[in-house]
């Protein structure tokens, strides 16, 4: 009994270690694995042709959203105006407001 405080002491001490240790890990982990959502933006010169961009990272199939910005809002641009071939994007001239 009279080892009893020093006991629940050091289990107390460890499971605090261990909760900081969870954290720790779970917030290294979350930038790599959680993350899904990825955005970039690329200028277009002339609306009249088709544009070609190159994405940084491989998008999962059916995840590739198009927007325009038309001076006030973004507005999405129809799927049948673009295309994704790996990390490659074209969006047609039909699909942008020029």
């Amino acid at each position: 009994m009279e080892d009893m405080p020093k006991f629940v002491i050091m289990i107390t001490i460890a499971l605090i270690v261990l909760a900081v240790g969870v954290t720790a890990f779970l917030t290294m982990l979350s930038p790599l694995e959680l993350e899904k959502s990825y955005t970039q933006t690329y200028n277009v010169t002339d609306p009249s042709v088709s544009q070609f961009c190159v994405l940084q990272f491989m998008p999962e199939s059916g995840t590739v959203t198009v927007q325009q910005f038309n001076g006030n809002d973004w507005l999405d641009v129809s799927s049948t105006y673009y295309s994704v071939s790996g990390k490659f994007v074209t969006v047609l001239p039909g699909g942008m407001q020029g």
